[in-house]
């Protein structure tokens, strides 16, 4: 239960995370469209790395220390990649998605780009992140399978929208 309502907190903060951002989303059409699909895919990723380092962790398989194991770092080497490759088919999907509706685009070149910069950002943030707090959890007696899942994706829509926000700042120059 407190899980699920500090989930429902951060998660207002992701909104309200989004509602600042509503100029840049205007800017860049497309943007819009990205959005719930970057979300989705960031907390798809980082809650089932999660769920695969506590398994891992329950079977002896990971052992709870900050260190790079093999099983571990196969796990973090396919989620980065993983990351990588939904980012870029959401920047693709984004641009084609405006011309099939006919909404005004920015174009794939920089719907592109801002998906693949934000999901470098995010990817890289919300891995490590899941990586070390299913250990954090785990060590201190919490099994990481009851608070993971609404831990990550909460914490994973902050870190997604500051992504964003970042990389359409790139994208533009300012």
């Amino acid at each position: 239960m407190l899980a699920e309502l500090i989930s429902i907190s951060v998660g207002s903060l992701a909104g309200f995370g989004l509602a600042v951002m509503s100029g840049r989303l205007e800017e860049y059409a497309g943007l819009l469209i990205m959005v719930p699909s970057f979300l989705e895919m960031r907390n798809a990723i980082s809650g089932q790395l999660s769920s695969r380092v506590g398994t891992a962790l329950h079977l002896g398989v990971v052992k709870a220390v900050y260190k790079f194991q093999k099983d571990l770092t196969q796990n973090i080497y396919a989620s980065l990649i993983l990351g990588f490759v939904v980012s870029l088919y959401i920047g693709i999907l984004s641009n084609i998605l405006c011309l099939i509706f006919g909404f005004p685009s920015a174009g794939i070149e920089k719907l592109v780009l801002i998906a693949i910069i934000a999901g470098t950002i995010a990817n890289i943030s919300e891995v490590l992140l899941s990586v070390f707090s299913t250990i954090f959890f785990w060590r201190r007696g919490i099994d990481p399978d009851d608070i993971m899942g609404p831990y990550i994706t909460s914490i994973g829509d902050i870190i997604s929208i500051i992504s964003l926000f970042i990389s359409t700042g790139i994208v533009s120059g300012g």
